[in-house]
C-alpha cells in the first residue's frame, strides 16, 4: 500500500543495487503458490537503507488471520525520526483477484488504533481479528496490483487514472499513484498525487524509491538508531 513521503526521497540507483525492471509478465495467470511467494517477501520487518540520512523509518510487520477472509493477512506499523514515533498502522490482505490474473492488495486501518499499537507483543490480539476491526483506507479505485517481471522481482501498483480521493487540505478531488517492489530483501516504495487532469502536484518522479532493507524485529529499533546518532 502507499507511503506518504516523509522526506525526500532517495534515488534507488544510490543504494548500488540498480533500478528495478517494470517490464510486467501479464500473460500468465497467477496462483496461490504465487500468493505464497510475494507474501513470504512482504512479511518481514524493513528499515530505511545506510544512505538514507534524511530519515528514519522502520516499518514492522506481522501475519494476522482475518475471520472469514481468504487469502494472506498482515499487520503493519511504521515509526519514524530519531524517537520512533508511531506514525502510521495498517492492515493488508493479499489476494487472488477475481478473474485470477493478478495478485492484489487491499490496505485498511484499524478502528481502534490503541489496542493494536505493538501488535507482535500482543500474542493474545493476533487472533482472531475480525474484518469490524478495520475500515478500508481508500476504494476499490485504489487497490494495488502486483505481477512479477522476467528477473522474478515483484511490482506493485496503483493506477492514478482509477485512484481518486478528496483531499481535504486542498478541497479538491486528487488522483493517487503508487509504485512499490520486492527483490530479494529489498523493498521500494515511491507515490506520487496529480491533479484531475494528471498534472503532478507532489511526490517522487518516475524511477524514484525509497529503499528499504529487510531487518531483524529485536534489532531494528537499534540498528536504526545506531544509523541516526553515526549521521545525524
Amino acid at each position: 500500500m502507499p507511503v506518504r513521503m516523509i522526506a525526500p526521497v532517495v534515488v534507488l540507483l544510490s543504494l548500488g543495487v540498480g533500478h528495478p525492471s517494470v517490464a510486467h509478465d501479464t500473460t500468465k495467470a497467477v496462483s496461490e503458490v504465487d500468493q505464497a511467494q510475494l507474501a513470504a517477501l512482504m512479511v518481514h520487518d524493513f528499515a530505511t537503507t545506510p544512505d538514507n540520512t534524511e530519515q528514519t523509518i522502520i516499518d514492522r510487520r506481522i501475519e494476522v488471520t482475518v475471520q472469514g477472509e481468504s487469502g494472506v493477512w498482515f499487520y503493519s506499523q511504521l515509526n519514524t525520526g530519531d524517537e520512533f514515533k508511531l506514525y502510521r498502522q495498517r492492515f493488508h490482505q493479499l489476494a487472488l483477484s477475481g478473474d485470477g490474473k493478478n495478485l492484489i492488495q487491499r490496505s485498511f486501518v484499524p478502528v481502534d488504533p490503541d489496542r493494536f499499537v505493538d501488535l507482535w507483543t500482543k500474542a493474545g490480539l493476533l487472533t482472531p481479528i475480525s474484518k469490524s476491526d478495520m475500515r478500508p483506507v481508500l476504494g476499490e479505485g485504489c487497490t494495488q496490483v502486483w505481477a512479477k517481471d522476467a528477473e522474478g522481482t515483484w511490482h506493485g501498483k496503483v493506477d492514478p487514472r482509477t485512484c481518486e480521493i478528496f483531499s481535504e487540505r486542498r478541497q479538491t478531488n486528487i488522483r493517487i499513484g503508487a509504485d512499490s517492489y520486492y527483490r530479494g530483501t529489498v523493498y521500494g516504495t515511491s507515490e506520487r498525487g496529480f491533479d484531475a487532469e494528471m498534472n503532478p502536484i507532489w511526490g517522487s518522479k518516475p524511477g524514484e524509491y525509497i529503499p528499504m532493507l529487510r531487518c531483524q524485529s529485536s534489532r531494528c529499533e537499534a540498528e536504526a538508531r545506531a544509523l541516526f546518532n553515526r549521521t545525524k
